[in-house]
C-alpha cells in the first residue's frame, strides 16, 4: 500500500478533529511511509505533533519556518522542501491545513 495525498488529508483532518477538543496528537508512522512520494511529509508532521511545547503555540508552516535548519546550517533545508513541494501539487489542502493552529481551534481550552 502506497500513501498519497488523500492519507495526507486524512492525517491533517485527524490532527484538526484533536486540536478541536483539546487533545494532544502523537504521530507513529507506519513502516510503508516511507514507500509514499510524499514520505517527508509524515516525518514532518509527525515532528511538528510529537513536540507539544510548538505544537500548541504554532501552525505547521510556522513551525517549520521557524525551525528548519536550526543547528544545521550546512545542510539543506528538508522540511520547507518537503511543505513547498506539496503545497505546489496540492494548493488546496495546504490553504486549508497549514495554517491551523491548537489555541485557535481548541474550542474547549482544555489544554494550555
Amino acid at each position: 500500500m502506497i500513501f498519497g495525498e488523500q492519507d495526507i488529508v486524512d492525517t491533517f483532518e485527524r490532527i484538526k478533529i484533536l486540536m478541536k477538543y483539546g487533545c494532544l496528537p502523537y504521530i507513529m508512522r507506519y513502516k510503508d511511509y516511507i514507500k509514499s512520494p510524499y514520505k517527508g511529509m509524515y516525518i514532518t508532521l509527525a515532528r511538528w505533533c510529537n513536540q507539544p511545547s510548538f505544537f500548541k503555540k504554532e501552525s505547521l508552516r510556522e513551525y517549520v519556518y521557524k525551525t528548519d535548519g536550526i543547528g544545521r546550517e550546512d545542510k539543506q533545508y528538508a522540511s520547507k522542501r518537503y511543505l513547498e513541494a506539496f503545497e505546489k501539487d496540492f494548493p488546496d489542502i495546504a490553504k486549508l491545513y497549514y495554517d491551523i493552529k491548537f489555541e485557535e481551534l481548541n474550542k474547549y481550552n482544555i489544554i494550555k
